[in-house]
């Protein structure tokens, strides 16, 4: 589903600093998308407007070539999971939550089947862990019959297989042809996105692919990327062409290589 920003302004009250200043963006077919600013950037604001919980003082959001209203307008088109799980979730158990979703008991235990949470399904979740209840509520989320999702800071004590879960969400979320907005500054998962968007300045900073995007982050924006990108591009400004490598063995070979023709 099309998904544009046009020329988009807003404030949380008159007498307040603008938060966007004519920001336009678009997305046009099935991807992952990173939401990348710093912290009071407007990366949860941008989720918030696109979810139809607040409406932008002037421009226009769309979905589809339809303008959104509000809430009511895109509730049956996508899902926002908010930074805080426990917005999402009504409990008190991840079967009644699904439950909530008008699922059957055979399509209850076929979906806790191919999931990980069979002991958690009915396990109160005011007892589970700030990371196992927001993995559930991104969980839920893809369950949904919706083409858009948006999550707001998702990995936030997400574990090692809590991230392999979610990355295999995401992968068959795009396969399926839905659309997910990242907002996360979260390194472990700038793999897993297709494109990058980065907010500043009351607009997108940088717009691409993660390669694209990545290169250009220390310079132009208040980000500082990963080390290992970092350490990439001062050496190609350096003029060094750094070649593929498949293990860290050998790339530390050819850096030892560059430091003994340096003296």
């Amino acid at each position: 589903m099309k998904i544009q920003f046009e020329k988009v302004n807003y404030r949380y009250s008159p007498n307040t600093e603008e938060i966007f200043q004519s920001l336009s963006w678009r997305s046009t077919s099935p991807e992952t998308i990173g939401l990348l600013g710093v912290n009071g950037s407007g990366k949860s604001t941008f989720l918030r407007l696109l979810g139809g919980l607040i409406k932008p003082s002037s421009g226009k959001i769309l979905l589809g070539g339809t303008s959104i209203s509000g809430i009511s307008s895109v509730k049956s088109k996508l899902c926002f999971v908010p930074e805080n799980a426990r917005l999402f979730l009504m409990g008190p158990s991840l079967r009644r939550e699904l439950k909530r979703l008008n699922k059957s008991d055979a399509e209850i235990s076929t979906l806790i089947q191919k999931s990980d949470f069979d002991k958690l399904v009915d396990k109160k979740i005011y007892l589970l862990s700030e990371g196992q209840r927001r993995l559930i509520a991104i969980w839920l989320a893809f369950q949904l019959d919706r083409q858009i999702i948006l999550l707001d800071e998702p990995t936030i004590g997400m574990d090692i297989n809590g991230k392999i879960i979610f990355s295999k969400l995401l992968e068959k979320a795009v396969s399926s042809g839905k659309t997910v907005i990242i907002a996360s500054n979260d390194s472990r998962i700038l793999p897993l996105f297709d494109r990058i968007s980065v907010i500043q300045e009351k607009g997108i900073k940088l717009d691409g692919s993660p390669k694209e995007v990545l290169y250009k982050l220390e310079k132009t924006t208040n980000l500082i990327p990963n080390q290992v990108v970092r350490l990439i591009s001062s050496m190609n400004d350096s003029g060094f062409d750094i070649p593929h490598y498949t293990n860290i063995s050998e790339l530390n070979a050819y850096l030892t290589r560059i430091e003994r023709r340096k003296t």
